[in-house]
């Protein structure tokens, strides 16, 4: 699979397949490339319906029976790609895309379930995986991806064992006739060694490093753990946050330790967590005074430019190794904090909030911010896009940052009635495509 989008090649992608077509593209669930640089994925057509694409070739029939909803798409180390989906008479259907777009109906089984695509835009599924039969067909294991690690089906199918005490504590579900084990995220540490998140029969999840489980950390059980904010150091060291029994923040854990203090100063929970380049640990956390602070290191950010910070939301690290989040001011805004800067408006604009925060793939932040004059609209960088079609943006939400640089998003306009009605925009660099 290639990793590299050209810049801009999405949005042009959405712009031309939508030219004649009634039934819009609006919204771009998954996307990748094939072995030799041609686009699929995964996207939502206006009338809610998820279908797989090969290039511009969507899949929306078989037989004359529409797809409703798509399972699975995924690259195939022969540039080929392999999907999954269900029609309107409730018949799943596995077929492959060949490279020369001949589509072939696979007479096997496959059923994959429960993964999800981090903003990284590599691959990661959640633990409960089954393919049966696919040997059958001829391919070698599929390629699946968590973190930086390439896993195959081979791996998760037949090499994770636990021990018959462990296994029973274990929930398990069936699908199918197919039982699963309950779990919310599993990668590959550098030895080899698998880890992740399973749920136990008594409902709490819990990190398994190895066929180990990791029921308590310190004198104190785990009832949760958090799976975006699940990580590992390059020597394998588990890092992340969970929820103790008795404790109502998550807490920051590293190895087998709860992390009570950061630069000396004590933290009681934290709200977000990432490993940056060097194994150095960023995120959020909570201090005694139940202000929540970014942090990077072993440094809590209390002030940025001389001015005093009181609270912090929406953390992202960024590619340069630095971070970003929204904070709170002593005057109540929220505004943007990247790296030791801070961003307290856009284009003359004073931010008095922060709704939502992203980054772009170059670092550049995004996201939504409300205005003095309650408007809530979106930005990219120093831009603001505060008006489509000669109307004034109103609200945006659900925004979106794609792999080759477009920001997309739902967005509803002064003057919409129903005042719930909302459009969907791409926008790329100067260029903005509406739905």
């Amino acid at each position: 699979m290639k990793e590299d989008f050209k810049p801009g090649e999405i949005f042009r992608f959405v712009k031309r397949i939508n030219e004649e077509r009634k039934n819009k593209v609006w919204n771009i669930k998954e996307v990748f490339l094939l072995t030799d640089g041609t686009m699929a994925g995964i996207v939502e057509l206006e009338d809610h319906r998820r279908v797989p694409f090969k290039g511009e070739i969507l899949i929306e029939k078989f037989s004359e029976k529409r797809v409703m909803s798509t399972y699975f798409a995924y690259p195939l180390d022969n540039g080929a790609l392999i999907s999954g989906v269900r029609l309107e008479d409730n018949v799943d259907v596995p077929f492959v895309i060949r490279m020369d777009n001949t589509v072939e109906i696979l007479n096997v089984k496959i059923d994959v379930t429960d993964y999800f695509l981090p903003k990284e835009g590599r691959r990661a599924i959640l633990f409960p995986l089954y393919l049966s039969d696919f040997q059958r067909v001829g391919f070698e294991s599929l390629p699946f991806y968590s973190s930086d690690t390439k896993i195959g089906t081979v791996f998760l199918k037949e090499g994770v064992s636990f021990k018959e005490d462990v296994m029973k504590k274990i929930k398990r579900i069936e699908i199918k006739g197919n039982w699963f084990l309950m779990g919310y995220g599993a990668f590959l540490l550098p030895s080899g060694m698998l880890a992740g998140i399973v749920e136990l029969e008594d409902g709490r999840k819990v990190p398994f490093r190895g066929n180990a489980l990791i029921e308590r950390i310190g004198e104190k059980r785990v009832i949760d753990v958090n799976p975006l904010d699940f990580h590992y150091l390059s020597d394998g060291t588990l890092v992340g946050l969970v929820k103790l029994e008795g404790c109502e923040e998550w807490s920051l854990f590293k190895g087998d330790a709860i992390m009570e203090e950061i630069g000396g100063e004590k933290i009681t929970g934290a709200s977000a967590l990432h490993v940056l380049p060097g194994d150095i640990l960023a995120g959020i956390v909570k201090l005694k005074d139940d202000g929540y602070l970014p942090f990077k290191g072993d440094i809590i950010i209390e002030e940025a430019q001389g001015k005093r910070l009181i609270d912090a939301k929406f953390f992202n690290s960024l590619p340069d190794g630095s971070l970003a989040c929204a904070v709170k001011l002593e005057d109540s805004r929220y505004v943007l904090l990247k790296g030791n800067l801070l961003i307290e408006e856009i284009q003359g604009k004073k931010i008095i909030d922060v709704r939502e925060l992203l980054s772009m793939p170059d670092g550049t932040l995004a996201g939504v911010v409300r205005l003095g004059d309650g408007r809530s609209v979106p930005f990219r960088g120093n831009d603001l896009l505060e008006e489509v079609q000669g109307k004034e943006i109103i609200s945006a939400f659900f925004l979106r940052c794609l792999p080759d640089g477009t920001l997309t998003g739902a967005f509803r306009l002064k003057g919409d009635i129903p005042r719930s009605f909302k459009g969907i925009f791409f926008w790329y660099e100067a260029e903005i495509f509406l739905i």
